[in-house]
């Protein structure tokens, strides 16, 4: 069996990291890209319909490591369809639940897109404040 040379063996490595790398794009691509296209789907084709604030706001743990996270709060806003109320979480997340509550306190309407055969299903897509 022959053996190879230092720059097979430095080829055969670039190669082989290169498929690594490229393996890796493809898994995280079909990962992320259903919920992107959903996203864009529902702001696309969903009816818009004004929400207001709930008064409320959900805890959401964001993880920042491996075993590392942190809790930020999201705002719950509150619609209507056909005489039934439905919640959807803002996109705008707070570090702080006195930013929430702030932020709850001083938001106005917002514009939710919900898919017209499953209205639970909702995005909000503007209005919303700005992170503090």
């Amino acid at each position: 069996m022959a053996t190879l040379t230092k720059a097979q063996q430095n080829r055969k490595s670039a190669i082989i990291i290169g498929i690594t790398i490229l393996i890796t794009a493809v898994v995280l691509l079909v990962a992320l890209l259903p919920g992107k296209l959903e996203e864009r789907a529902l702001i696309k084709d969903g009816t818009p319909i004004a929400a207001s604030p709930s008064g409320s706001y959900e805890e959401v743990r964001v993880k920042t490591g491996r075993a590392a996270h942190h809790t930020e709060y999201v705002i719950q806003y509150e619609y209507e369809v056909g005489g039934k109320r439905y919640t959807v979480q803002g996109e705008t997340k707070y570090r702080l639940g006195t930013f929430a509550t702030k932020a709850i306190e001083s938001q106005g309407e917002v514009v939710v897109h919900y898919e017209p055969g499953n209205p639970n299903h909702a995005l909000v897509v503007s209005g919303e404040n700005e992170k503090e």
